[in-house]
């Protein structure tokens, strides 16, 4: 697995820890625009936190030492999270989940309004995202996220987007001799991070 992969399965899990956790309230950010490669939401990479705190205006559940990651939520169906670095960002995205058995209808009443000029974000299909996205590259999986990447300061930033229904951690007990049930959301975009890579 790569070290990116590894970074959005650790910010996923901690996003779970955190999903029932009061006062991890959502952002209300001075603007919701997507700067694919730049921003998302005011938040871009190399913030301070007080700085992603005065663009969110409001502070996130926060964990670790060392790498930090902050987590706003509204429940386990929507959430925000931003990974620290040395006291600066790494990592910023958005998405949800849904739970383990039942496919929920979310439709992310808050983050979809988060978008890029062109429209792009939460709940957009994968034909979409190709035809807005110049230089887009992958298929949306969580293993080949839609993606485009840049250089910047000896770094590669990278914005990916991924389709398809988040779990709590898979199709567990409970779910009987059903299995998994089919997923309304495997052509549409239900999460999008903007990190360094790797």
């Amino acid at each position: 697995m790569s070290r990116f992969a590894l970074a959005i399965a650790a910010v996923t899990a901690v996003s779970l820890a955190f999903a029932g956790v009061a006062g991890a309230s959502l952002p209300r950010p001075k603007t919701t625009r997507i700067v694919p490669l730049s921003s998302i939401a005011g938040v871009k990479l190399g913030m301070t936190a007080s700085r992603v705190k005065a663009q969110w205006r409001v502070a996130g559940q926060c964990s670790g030492s060392g790498e930090q990651v902050c987590l706003w939520n509204d429940g386990p169906y929507e959430r925000a999270s931003v990974r620290f670095r040395k006291g600066k960002v790494v990592q910023v995205g958005i998405g949800g989940q849904t739970a383990a058995c039942t496919i929920n209808p979310f439709v992310f009443p808050t983050l979809k309004a988060w978008r890029t000029s062109s429209g792009l974000g939460l709940l957009s299909s994968r034909a979409d995202v190709a035809a807005k996205l110049p230089g887009v590259t992958g298929n949306g999986s969580e293993a080949v996220p839609f993606q485009v990447r840049r250089k910047a300061g000896g770094k590669t930033v990278r914005f990916a987007l991924n389709t398809g229904a988040l779990t709590s951690g898979g199709f567990g007990p409970g779910c009987g001799d059903h299995g998994p049930p089919a997923d309304p959301f495997k052509d549409t975009v239900t999460s999008l991070t903007l990190a360094y890579f790797p």
